[in-house]
C-alpha cells in the first residue's frame, strides 16, 4: 500500500525535497506538499473521505501551540461537558484522540477524530472544545505564527476488579485481577 511518494536528497536521514504526495489507508490522497531543504513551504489538504481540509498547515515547528489559560483549565472543561451530559466516563476505558488546528490568530477549528472510542463522547468532546473560552497561543516556525495540526490524546481509565476470594498473607489482603 503506498503511503507517501515524493524525491529525497537523502533516505537516512530522510531528507524531502520537491513535491511530496501522502496517503490515506484508503488510497485517497492526504496531502501535497512541498518542501526546500526538508522545510515544509506549502501544503493542500484532504480529509479521508476526499473533502478538502485547511491548506497549509505544519505538522513540526519551532514552538507548539499552548492554551493560554492552561491544561487545568482545557481538562476541567472537558470534563465539566462531560457530566453535565451524564457520561459515566469511570466506566469508559481507551484513548481517544482529536486532531484540529490551531490557526495564526490562535483560534481553533477543524476538528476531526484521529483515534475514537465511543461517538457520544466525541461529540461531546469537539462540543467542549468549541465552547471553550480562551484563546491558543500560536505555533512559530521561523520567528512567524503558522497553522498547526494539533493531536490533544485524552486517556480513559477504568479498572474493573472482580473479588471472588481474599487471601490473607502477613496481614495484608491480595486481590486477583480477571
Amino acid at each position: 500500500m503506498l503511503i507517501r511518494k515524493g524525491e529525497t536528497n537523502s533516505i537516512v536521514p530522510l531528507l524531502l525535497e520537491g513535491q511530496v504526495t501522502e496517503y490515506y489507508m484508503n488510497g485517497n490522497v492526504k496531502s501535497i506538499s512541498i518542501f526546500e531543504q526538508n522545510q515544509l513551504i506549502s501544503n493542500k489538504n484532504w480529509l479521508e473521505n476526499g473533502i478538502e481540509y485547511f491548506d497549509n498547515i505544519y505538522y513540526s515547528v519551532d514552538r507548539y501551540p499552548v492554551f493560554v489559560k492552561g491544561n487545568d483549565v482545557l481538562n476541567k472543561h472537558i470534563m465539566h461537558v462531560l457530566k453535565l451530559n451524564r457520561v459515566d466516563y469511570s466506566a469508559l476505558t481507551g484513548k481517544l484522540i482529536i486532531g484540529f488546528v490551531v490557526f495564526e490568530d490562535g483560534q481553533i477549528g477543524g476538528f476531526k477524530i484521529v483515534k475514537g472510542i465511543n461517538q457520544r463522547v466525541e461529540e461531546l468532546v469537539v462540543h467542549a472544545l468549541r465552547t471553550l473560552k480562551g484563546d491558543w497561543q500560536p505555533a512559530q516556525l521561523n520567528g512567524k505564527k503558522v497553522r498547526f495540526f494539533q493531536k490533544f490524546p485524552i486517556n480513559f481509565i477504568h479498572d474493573n476488579f472482580q473479588v471472588e476470594f481474599f487471601d490473607f498473607y502477613s496481614g495484608m489482603v491480595q486481590i486477583e485481577r480477571e
